[in-house]
């Protein structure tokens, strides 16, 4: 289909090119570069995903199963045995996001023009090998370093492996694309603590199930090895554009545009009052529910998240609309997270779950729709930095509040729930309708 497009056209321009050019000197390069720099192929909506997108999913199922093994449990050994706190808790995830979130925009800026590939694979190699060692951590402190080790890794293959994944699909696959990784991502969410309450149940200790995480791990990069694959396509910036100056596509090239930037800014005030899931760990065993019932609280809210990502993504809507509703949706279980009860804090896992698995594929097709080809890579780097960096001290603040507002934390979640309301109010408000970067022109 994307064959039949595009050679019509460039027949027709080089046997017009006698009548409509003579005042232009150069419209003579404009075909021969249009035809080789399409990025990604045009595919039918509903049709098979690309290779790239299929292996990066597997590759994420793995590699989250290998950490959802391991967070669950992470209360458990730091409120227990290590004798941390519940801000403890809040400086572990902050910390391990901030650092990711620096790193993503390095990293993203660094793939810009290169190959993606050797990026995804140290990112996921770095992961697996420094993951496990929280099993070995005799304070608080051991903790937080693993965990931002664990991070340097995903800091560094994030946003090259969004910018591939964004390169493999066109406009109207993006969503759906995105949709499947990050379903494919949860239900590693979903395996992992299934697996981590048969090794407790089989009798090992919370350490050894934390220090097993490395097989699921290693299976992910080996996939990596044998099966990604990466085109080497380089997109010349004169391709995009035919009327606008060199200045101009200079300035495209190199930049983020400011309605992104704006929409980014809203992103980091959502993930200013988006509470760290771990916490809804916290909230249910304050509520009296046991510890082997915590794994569970987990696969239901990554079910959840399942099935909006994979369902909402093929909804043939785009833009600032969904990511709002999804974030109304966040605040509301976030809400009925703070009702002292058992049976609707069910509900708010639920919720959440269904929140945060649709707004991930629709803020990431959006950065995309947004985004010139060029500096796609520095784009989804932005975009990990601005919503990772909040992170810490969103962190620290829900672990104080929870600590003195406790138990339960009522306060903080009720105060999340009020900053994601003001984000999602500010996104639907702010919005214009979002055109897309040049590049999406062949």
């Amino acid at each position: 289909m994307g064959v039949r497009l595009t050679t019509p056209t460039t027949k027709k321009k080089k046997k017009t090119t006698a009548t409509t050019t003579p005042t232009t000197p150069t419209p003579t390069t404009t075909p021969t570069k249009t035809t080789p720099t399409t990025t990604a192929p045009i595919t039918a909506v509903g049709a098979a995903l690309p290779r790239t997108v299929v292996v990066l999913g597997v590759v994420s199922l793995l590699t989250d199963a290998s950490s959802e093994m391991i967070l669950p449990l992470l209360p458990m050994l730091l409120l227990g045995p290590l004798g941390g706190s519940t801000i403890m808790l809040g400086l572990v995830d902050g910390v391990a996001d901030a650092v990711a979130a620096t790193l993503k925009l390095v990293a993203g800026r660094l793939s810009d023009g290169r190959p993606k590939r050797p990026f995804v694979l140290l990112g996921y190699g770095l992961s697996t090998a420094v993951r496990p060692l929280i099993g070995l951590a005799m304070s608080p402190w051991h903790v937080v370093v693993v965990r931002a080790g664990d991070r340097v890794g995903k800091g560094i293959r994030s946003a090259p492996r969004d910018a591939l994944l964004s390169l493999s699909v066109d406009d109207k696959n993006a969503t759906r694309a995105f949709g499947f990784h990050r379903a494919m991502d949860h239900a590693g969410a979903v395996v992992g603590p299934l697996l981590a309450t048969a090794v407790l149940a089989a009798g090992l200790d919370v350490r050894t199930a934390i220090q097993l995480a490395w097989i699921p791990g290693l299976a992910a990069v080996v996939v990596l090895l044998v099966f990604l694959r990466e085109a080497p396509t380089v997109v010349a910036p004169t391709a995009t554009a035919t009327t606008t100056t060199t200045a101009t596509t200079a300035t495209t090239t190199t930049t983020l545009s400011p309605v992104l930037r704006r929409r980014l800014v809203i992103m980091g005030l959502f993930s200013l009052g988006a509470v760290a899931d771990t916490f809804l760990l916290v909230r249910a065993h304050e509520l009296g529910l046991s510890a082997p019932l915590l794994p569970v609280v987990w696969v239901v809210l990554h079910l959840a998240k399942i099935l909006a990502a994979s369902r909402g993504s093929r909804l043939a809507i785009h833009g600032e609309v969904p990511v709002a509703i999804a974030w109304f949706v966040v605040a509301a279980g976030f809400a009925t997270a703070a009702i002292p009860s058992v049976l609707t804090f069910w509900v708010a896992v639920v919720i959440i779950g269904l929140g945060h698995g649709g707004r991930e594929p629709f803020e990431k097709a959006l950065v995309r729709h947004l985004a010139p080809v060029e500096v796609v890579g520095r784009a989804f780097g932005a975009y990990h930095l601005t919503t990772g960096l909040v992170a810490l001290p969103s962190g620290l603040l829900v672990g104080w509040l929870w600590s003195e507002h406790g138990p339960g934390g009522p306060t903080a979640l009720l105060l999340a729930a009020a900053v994601v309301l003001v984000a999602a109010t500010m996104l639907l408000t702010g919005s214009q309708p979002t055109h897309a970067a040049p590049r999406r022109k062949p």
